[in-house]
């Protein structure tokens, strides 16, 4: 939930106009914007409508707190949701999983995020069946990234999900910018998302048999700590970098660990990971 909409929500509770909200604070129609997420709202501005409405500053900020945490963790779900679905290629899944959204008590804004997200991921599932919906769906995610002023959760999250719709040159630019916008997070969903990131990268790079500026990817991936939480990421981006170990030098030492990983995502009940690596290795063997 964002500030603006939390302002609407105490705003409709108080069953008062946004005129009479704001009194002469700032103006309605700018206000009106804030409340819509297009306009941001100054930390003094908003601490006087809250005064002008004998709403508590900390009450106002736990609940906004609150509704933050749940709203990330729902999104977190979901996001995983989606991930499951693309790997099993399971387009029905993918539609469930936009009704969940529908009927969710994520934010107006947040559900949109989501089912733009979806539409991206069902495109993508698509594949070479374009059409003038698709192009629609595309322009709509990058417009989306791009109108978020900073690179936040939400903003890597859509990313992430929307770089097939970016060229390699682009992607690695943006990821660059990224990756050293972050480089001292030490928020493990971040660094999960910028893994999945670099994992992307390194996949478009075997894809287009296009190795410039690797490095920089490989030696950020594997300079991040492996924990419990990061294990997953950890294991699919050292595959993908063996995998190009392999590719540039031919190493088929690199491509036994490949395989090493392939049979541990076996192993742990992880199929429909484990058969997506095998098969991305015999295509681009």
């Amino acid at each position: 939930m964002t500030i603006g909409e939390l302002l609407r929500d105490y705003r409709i509770k108080k069953e008062k106009k946004q005129k009479e909200f704001v009194g002469n604070i700032i103006s309605p129609s700018y206000y009106s914007k804030i409340e819509k997420n297009k306009h941001q709202i100054s930390a003094s501005d908003l601490i006087k409508i809250l005064h002008y409405n004998n709403i508590s500053i900390t009450e106002f900020f736990s609940n906004f707190n609150q509704a933050d945490k749940q709203n990330q963790s729902l999104i977190e779900k979901i996001s995983n949701l989606m991930t499951e679905a693309y790997y099993q290629v399971n387009k029905d899944k993918m539609r469930n999983l936009k009704k969940i959204v529908q009927n969710s008590d994520l934010s107006k804004t947040n559900k949109e995020e989501q089912i733009l997200m979806i539409d991206g991921f069902i495109e993508l599932l698509n594949g070479n069946q374009r059409s003038n919906h698709s192009e629609e769906i595309r322009k709509k995610l990058k417009e989306k990234i791009f109108s978020i002023p900073n690179f936040n959760l939400n903003k890597l999250m859509l990313y992430c999900n929307a770089m097939r719709f970016y060229n390699l040159s682009d992607n690695k630019l943006i990821s660059k910018n990224i990756i050293h916008q972050f480089s001292d997070s030490e928020n493990l969903d971040i660094i999960k998302r910028i893994l999945a990131i670099i994992i992307n990268i390194l996949i478009f790079s075997i894809e287009n048999e296009d190795f410039k500026d690797i490095n920089f990817f490989i030696n950020t991936a594997n300079n991040i700590p492996t924990n419990p939480d990061l294990f997953f990421y950890k294991n699919v981006s050292l595959f993908f970098i063996n995998f190009i170990q392999y590719k540039i030098y031919k190493d088929k030492s690199s491509l036994k660990r490949c395989d090493s990983i392939i049979y541990f995502f076996h192993s742990t009940q992880m199929t429909e990971y484990a058969d997506e690596l095998s098969k991305f290795k015999n295509i681009h063997k």
